[in-house]
């Protein structure tokens, strides 16, 4: 099933939002039983997103929505224990 953003969703990924007010402006938050985890603030968008994504396989399991599902080395359809592996050259690169 894929995630649609919201029209408002500046970021581009899910549970990622803009503070331009801070040094590093990126925030990332993920919901859990009705209630808001605040990840922390990052520099870039994309390292927000990992953080969300890695809290989001922890806190969902295989059913987690994720940004990047294969950066994981994990897909979504897939158990856990079920291992893809990715060429990392076309990976987007983290800093």
């Amino acid at each position: 099933m894929k995630t649609i953003l919201r029209i408002d969703n500046t970021s581009g990924f899910i549970g990622v939002s803009y503070k331009k007010e801070l040094a590093k402006p990126w925030q990332a938050t993920i919901k859990k039983d009705n209630k808001t985890l605040f990840l922390g603030y990052f520099k870039e968008a994309m390292e927000a997103a990992l953080a969300r994504d890695k809290a989001a396989r922890n806190l969902h399991g295989p059913r987690a929505k994720l940004n990047f599902p294969l950066v994981l080395g994990l897909t979504q359809k897939n158990d856990m224990d079920t291992k893809i592996f990715v060429d990392n050259s076309k990976l987007p690169m983290v800093l």
